[in-house]
């Protein structure tokens, strides 16, 4: 008997193994996932599902806070507003919001407000 193909033949069942296995760690993962963002103390987040999320004003300053999420340009926005009381508020989305951004209500109607960027959850 020849040990000498035993050893190779071994060797190249072990590697045939691990290829799966390697290719499942690289893969990407497209799983559901948690998002949140802070805008100093203020809070928002969006839900694993992405049907739900909310927005928690932490401040003590007077400005209310808002968020908006959204799947993206030209789709109709979700926005929630909570104004310091406590918990924070929570909306529900028809369908799964891909960006979320939060706001605070600084100018109080007379110019733009203070925003974080669109983040994409």
């Amino acid at each position: 008997m020849n040990t000498g193909n035993i050893r190779r033949l071994t060797i190249g069942a072990t590697a045939l193994l691990a290829v799966p296995a390697l290719l499942t760690a690289t893969a990407p993962m497209a799983s559901a996932h948690y998002n949140y963002a802070y805008q100093g103390k203020d809070f928002i987040s969006v839900s694993e599902t992405h049907t739900s999320g909310s927005v928690c004003d932490r401040e003590v300053d007077g400005n209310a806070v808002y968020a908006i999420w959204t799947q993206g340009p030209n789709r109709k926005p979700v926005v929630e507003w909570d104004g310091g009381d406590r918990g924070c508020d929570t909306a529900q989305f028809p369908v799964g919001a891909i960006y979320m951004m939060l706001c605070e209500n600084t100018n109080h109607g007379t110019g733009p407000d203070t925003c974080t960027d669109w983040i994409r959850v």
